[in-house]
């Protein structure tokens, strides 16, 4: 009996805490220092890692997230949607 209510005594104070805890303010952001953007003095180089190969790039074939990947950065469609919503606007078609 007494492991019963230990238990749930330590239950109703975990969960006090987390309801108190979600309920504080949020800490205050300290002030950015706003420091001179610098540019590169060289070109720099962006290295991009895949899981796989693209296996195809006609995207009326393909079946594999790497090769959609890869068609919808290099390829443009007729059309395309407004963001956020499914009502389709010009591409390249006009």
């Amino acid at each position: 009996m007494k492991n019963k209510t230990l238990y749930l005594l330590f239950a109703v104070v975990l969960t006090l805490s987390m309801v108190l805890a979600a309920c504080g303010a949020p800490a205050p952001e300290a002030p950015a220092a706003e420091a001179p953007v610098e540019e590169p003095a060289e070109p720099t180089v962006f290295v991009f890692g895949r899981g796989a190969d693209s296996v195809q790039l006609d995207p009326s074939i393909v079946t594999d997230g790497e090769s959609f990947r890869v068609t919808g950065q290099v390829l443009e469609p007729l059309y395309q949607y407004e963001q956020g919503s499914t009502t389709p606007i010009p591409a390249l078609a006009t």
